[in-house]
């Protein structure tokens, strides 16, 4: 309850900021704190009961609902609430407040060295929607449809803390900075120091625009894009994992320094590297890089863990959002006309890979005229020793028949034959020669014509391409919202895990939780100051105990309901095992 208050306060200072004229516009300006409480926990709530969006509540009829909320909340209600809410445009600075107050739940720890640190990831939603939408390629089944992606930034146990919602098209790389200005200007600059990311983000242009304003990274390398000789250690090898005490090392780290050159500007960067080498694949290297200092006695484990973190931490946290909180679900198809970048970048790709075209078809040609010269040459010098052989052959011819001597006879035969030897050798070589080039020119004319239906093929793209055709973007303010609130269900179900249940249940999934708890049959008692919530007994007696341990532990906190009422939990005695 003291995390949804967030949403009043926010509404309460934009108020004071509004004149009369404009605060009577939106009935939420005349909401009281606990109605605004109460609606934000209805529209935070929607997906424990399957309910995706605010319409979904004009098919329910149950009593489970109201109930949680503390008040009869249906469509028009919620869904009014929500327009309200993106019209007074406060979905940016609520979000600003519950990212500040999750860094005071889980990462206000001074004395933690990386409680600064953050992962960055990109989730894709894929749009079912005809109208030309920037696209995304969806990683679980390849294809490529329209799509928002949004930029998240979790914390390393796992807690999405901020949410920014992109076109389909936008990269992380490119992204990165405008990311981190958003969660910085959300929870203070100096409360973000590091930002941790996959692969996507390596680019030296990007590495030293955020070294040169003082932001740390770590990421990794894929494996084009270093040899083996480009990195300078700068200490010993070290043990570093090891699937069991007992079982053989798998991989070995050692501190290393590797220089980078951006493609485009030719900058170069000097990094920090965590040099992984993987004993299972041969001895196999990982770099993971940095902006941090990297020195002989530099933890640079520490530094590899806090990079594969990012698996468990962030790739998981998607998942449970996933089960928890809808995360999929879109929301919001107001659509606002872009220039058409899409097709741009498309016309510019095709331009470049037909000039490239033009310039192999140049070459070709060039070779080709190489080739028909050095065929002509070569025929040229073949007639002229042939000319020079005949002239030799027809002088000792007539030589042959003035001599009248034997021995000069015999020696004149001679020389006639090695003049037709050559003659024979000179036909051979040349032969030989004149098949090499025409085999080498036919080679070319076929690389020509590749070439040349290759650009045709393209200039027909790009022929076909129409930049005129509109490209349109959703407008993200309801989207943003909704995700604001996805964020707030999920790291609800994070804080109950952690404080509510017992260590045995640290790594459960939502679905988990659901299925052995939260969806547990049961009794609701409801008495003037308090609420009593009664689950049914389990036959599992460890499910026993854990639910009356986890139930001891809410009364223990005092958990205070919307309507200001105490919720008190039980579990009732377990079934007959023999019924």
């Amino acid at each position: 309850m003291e995390v949804l208050g967030c949403l009043p306060a926010v509404i309460a200072q934009l108020r004071a900021a509004m004149t009369v004229d404009e605060i009577s516009h939106h009935r939420i300006w005349h909401s009281s704190p606990a109605t605004i409480v109460a609606k934000t926990l209805a529209l935070t709530l929607l997906p424990v009961f399957d309910l995706v969006r605010p319409h979904d509540l004009i098919h329910y009829h149950e009593d489970g609902f109201p109930k949680v909320v503390g008040r009869p909340c249906g469509y028009s209600s919620l869904a009014h609430f929500v327009s309200d809410l993106i019209a007074i445009e406060v979905h940016e600075e609520w979000q600003a407040a519950l990212a500040r107050r999750y860094l005071e739940l889980w990462y206000d720890d001074p004395t933690d060295p990386d409680c600064k640190c953050f992962y960055a990831d990109a989730f894709i939603k894929p749009i079912w929607s005809r109208i030309n939408l920037p696209t995304a390629r969806i990683s679980r089944d390849g294809r490529i449809l329209p799509a928002t992606k949004h930029l998240f930034i979790h914390g390393r146990r796992g807690h999405p803390l901020f949410a920014l919602p992109r076109p389909g098209d936008a990269h992380l790389g490119q992204e990165l900075m405008r990311l981190w200005d958003a969660f910085a200007a959300a929870v203070g600059p100096s409360r973000v120091d590091t930002l941790i990311a996959d692969r996507e983000i390596v680019g030296v242009d990007l590495f030293i625009a955020l070294d040169g304003e003082g932001r740390r990274f770590i990421t990794s390398l894929r494996s084009n894009q270093y040899d083996a000789g480009d990195f300078t250690l700068l200490g010993k090898w070290q043990d570093y994992r090891q699937d069991a005490e007992d079982e053989p090392l798998i991989s070995q780290i050692a501190p290393a320094r590797i220089e980078l050159r951006a493609a485009k500007s030719g900058q170069r960067m000097s990094l920090g590297t965590a040099l992984i080498k993987d004993l299972r694949r041969n001895g196999k290297l990982v770099p993971i890089i940095t902006n941090r200092e990297v020195e002989e006695r530099t933890d640079v484990a520490h530094i590899a863990d806090l990079y594969q973190g990012h698996w468990n931490a962030q790739e998981r946290s998607f998942r449970e959002m996933i089960a928890c909180a809808n995360l999929r679900a879109n929301h919001g198809y107001r659509k606002r006309q872009v220039p058409n970048r899409v097709a741009q970048r498309r016309w510019e790709k095709i331009e470049t890979r037909i000039k490239a075209q033009e310039r192999q078809i140049a070459t070709a040609e060039r070779r080709l005229a190489e080739q028909d010269a050095r065929l002509r040459k070569a025929q040229a010098r073949h007639e002229q020793r042939l000319q020079e052989l005949a002239e030799k052959e027809a002088r000792w011819s007539s030589q042959f028949d003035a001599e009248k001597r034997p021995p000069m006879r015999e020696k004149l035969v001679a020389r006639l034959g090695r003049v037709e030897a050559e003659r024979r050798e000179r036909e051979a070589k040349h032969k030989a020669k004149l098949k090499d080039i025409r085999k080498t020119e036919q080679s070319w004319q076929k690389r020509r014509q590749q070439l040349v239906k290759a650009r045709d093929k393209f200039q027909q793209a790009l022929d076909a391409l129409n930049l005129d055709r509109p490209l349109y973007e959703i407008v993200y303010d309801q989207e943003s919202l909704m995700t604001t609130v996805k964020i707030l269900l999920t790291n609800a179900h994070l804080y109950a895990r952690e404080h509510y249940f017992s260590p045995d249940y640290a790594s459960a999934y939502p679905s988990t939780l659901d299925e052995l708890f939260y969806q547990r049959s049961g009794w609701v008692v409801e008495y003037t100051d308090w609420i009593e919530v009664i689950l049914k007994g389990y036959r599992d007696s460890a499910l026993q105990s854990q639910a009356q341990a986890a139930c001891q532990r809410v009364n223990e906190r005092r958990v205070i309901m919307p309507d200001g009422r105490s919720l008190r939990m039980r579990v009732s005695n377990p079934p007959d095992s023999n019924f």
